[in-house]
Order: structure tokens, then sequence, then C-alpha cells
């Protein structure tokens, strides 16, 4: 049977709510479901201040700003004991999930789903290099939103 184990690093100096913290849990394995993801895993979500993802975005993509999601898969073979893979990080910008909510007239948790599945995509390889990537990536984040209902209202 398939686990997904969701780690939850908050480190934004804000706490979320367990709503809050229930979506990002079941986003990430909704995610992984749905792109036919068999492998067990863990996957740790960190929620920072748009400070410390303004580093990581410096530091790790020499892009001068902050971002609203960063992902790092880690591409690594399954822990033999386990049969777990880790999947990797997804790092989240709380002021970002606040700004781009408000910008685009969607709930706070709709934004934070929508971030975490964004992010979780990136770790199955997802990508949106070109516009037919963008636009296949863009669909499969609507379609598990909808499903979940965190679509846009």
């Amino acid at each position: 049977m398939r686990t997904i184990e969701t780690y939850i690093d908050n480190r934004s100096g804000e706490e979320l709510s367990a709503y809050q913290n229930n979506i990002i849990n079941r986003v990430v394995e909704e995610t992984v479901r749905k792109c036919g993801a068999d492998q067990s895993g863990e996957v740790c979500v960190s929620i920072v201040t748009n400070k410390e993802m303004h580093f990581l975005n410096k530091q790790y993509r020499e892009v001068d700003k902050p971002t609203d999601v960063l992902s790092f898969p880690m591409d690594e073979e399954p822990i033999v004991d386990t049969g777990h893979l880790i999947y990797g990080d997804i790092i989240i910008s709380l002021q970002k999930v606040r700004e781009q909510a408000e910008e685009y007239g969607h709930s706070f948790e709709r934004e934070l789903g929508f971030l975490t599945c964004h992010g979780m995509l990136h770790l199955l390889g997802w990508d949106h290099m070109s516009p037919g990537d963008e636009l296949a990536m863009l669909e499969q984040q609507n379609k598990i939103l909808k499903e979940m209902e965190l679509e846009r209202q």
C-alpha cells in the first residue's frame, strides 16, 4: 500500500490552522495519486518568510527577489528498509500566499493548495519551460484542485 508522509516545517513565524495543514497533506497525496506515482514516499513542505524565500531564490536560482514556491526534487533510489522514496522539498512563502490570494481574488486556502500542488508536480518531474508543458501542468493543477474543491471562484 502506497503511503505519502508529508512533513510540514513552518518557519514563517505565523501559525497555520489544522485545516490549512490538512490542505497541504491532502494536496500532496492527491497530486501523487493523480500523477500515477505508485511509490511510497516522503515530502517536506517548508513555510517561510519572504526574507528567507528571497535568500533561497537568489542562492539557488540567481533571482534577486522572493518567489512564491521553490521545489527541490531528490534523485534517490527508494530506501531499501522501507521502500519509501524521498520525493524532495517544497518551500512556500506565506506572504506570497496571502498576496496572491488577494491579487487573484480567491481564498488563502486555495492559493496554499495551488502552490503546494505546483511544487509537488515539480517533484514528480513536471515542468513549464515550454508553452505546451506549461499548459499541461496548469491543466493538471486545475484538475487536482477542482476535485479537492479548491478551484478558483
